[in-house]
């Protein structure tokens, strides 16, 4: 029979996790296997499976919030009502955190990551937890007083730098296929014909068809939210059988993409933030 967590326990494991995500948003070194003996020392010798689980369990809460979570750590949502509370107050409202946040969205990215070679397209983030969990938005908690997803799109370093990425991966990608009068023919149209097309990137597949390519980066995990305008929306909805959006996640650590095709109104769950407004 598994023992349920008390206070003591939740509000440990917690305040290791904070320690964990501080580091990692810093990109300073940590071991987490020692960390998690330690604390396994603290939980009356709790095994490392059940740990990993509650970790997974903060995370999910994370997720709620609209926050990054340690990679590794994939949301795991059957949690303890309990455990929101300790997240909100040790991590999502702890200032360290918020500042380490803060600082990580405003990064200058003076150029793209270089490119490794074509193993960095991975699946798109798994739905399955979303939809057991019904109607409640992923994102539905906003308790924290700010975005950090929203603050790191507007950091414009960080977007070109996300689609010159791209673009040398689709280079790559139709030089490697032996299509190099297409990978010529490769654009960075966001750049060259400005930010009104609704997609960052013309290009191929490797039938030749000519593909749009929407990019999306962050330096955080793939399962983070993103931002997406009305006009990319209604873009991909005119163009389906040639829209693409590219999620580009661990940008500066292990930059790998995920691809979502076609018509995104039927691809995403879309919560509306703000409206533009004006007197009757």
């Amino acid at each position: 029979m598994n023992r349920v967590w008390d206070d003591y326990e939740i509000e440990a494991t917690v305040s290791t996790y904070r320690n964990m995500l501080l580091d990692e948003v810093r990109n300073t070194p940590y071991t987490k296997k020692t960390l998690n003996t330690y604390l396994a020392e603290l939980l009356n010798n709790r095994t490392g499976s059940a740990i990993d689980k509650k970790h997974q369990n903060i995370s999910a809460v994370l997720c709620k919030h609209g926050l990054p979570y340690i990679k590794g750590y994939q949301p795991l949502f059957n949690h303890q009502l309990k455990i929101e509370n300790y997240v909100n107050r040790i991590i999502v409202q702890d200032e360290e955190i918020n500042i380490a946040l803060l600082e990580a969205t405003r990064a200058s990215i003076p150029h793209a990551p270089h490119l490794r070679g074509l193993n960095v397209e991975v699946a798109p983030p798994d739905t399955k937890e979303h939809n057991l969990r019904g109607s409640t938005p992923q994102y539905s908690i906003t308790s924290n007083k700010v975005d950090y997803l929203a603050r790191e799109q507007l950091n414009s370093d960080l977007g070109l730098a996300g689609e010159q990425f791209i673009v040398k991966y689709e280079k790559l990608k139709l030089e490697s296929a032996g299509l190099k009068n297409l990978a010529d023919k490769v654009e960075h149209v966001s750049v060259t014909k400005g930010d009104g097309l609704g997609y960052d990137i013309t290009s191929f597949d490797l039938s030749g068809r000519e593909i749009f390519i929407e990019v999306k980066t962050t330096l955080f995990n793939k399962n983070c939210h993103f931002y997406i305008s009305p006009h990319e929306l209604k873009t991909s909805e005119l163009h389906s059988k040639k829209y693409h959006l590219y999620g580009v996640f661990d940008f500066l650590i292990n930059p790998r993409f995920f691809c979502i095709s076609g018509n995104l109104f039927q691809r995403l769950t879309l919560n509306p933030q703000s409206y533009r407004a004006h007197l009757l």
